[in-house]
């Protein structure tokens, strides 16, 4: 199980062909975060692209692990497969369903858009 302590992420722009599963994300995420924060980890992933889709979630080890997955992805480091993944910040809340991977739930306030 994920320990308590981690951060969801967003991650988009996975590739497409599938010639990538959730060890690849984590291993390409992970061998950049060695460099920018020492000791923190991706630890778990949730893609959706099995449905067409490029998203999914990626769990890192704490807030210093999420902020340096952010930069790094601002900055394009992290790179599958020849496309630049886009991590940040999970903006809904996120509850843990039974299977223990993050399920969507609107959270409140005015919702709202970039």
């Amino acid at each position: 199980p994920t320990p308590a302590k981690c951060v969801w992420m967003y991650v988009s722009r996975l590739p497409l062909d599938h010639a990538a599963d959730g060890q690849d994300v984590l291993s390409c995420i992970n061998s950049n975060l060695e460099e920018k924060a020492p000791g923190s980890k991706a630890l778990e992933i949730d893609l959706k692209e099995s449905s067409g889709h490029d998203w999914g979630y990626v769990a890192v080890s704490s807030q210093e692990a999420a902020d340096a997955v952010v930069q790094l992805s601002k900055d394009r480091k992290i790179v599958l497969l020849g496309k630049t993944l886009k991590v940040e910040l999970v903006r809904q809340q996120h509850v843990r369903s039974a299977d223990g991977f993050p399920s969507a739930r609107q959270g409140g306030g005015n919702g709202g858009g970039k």
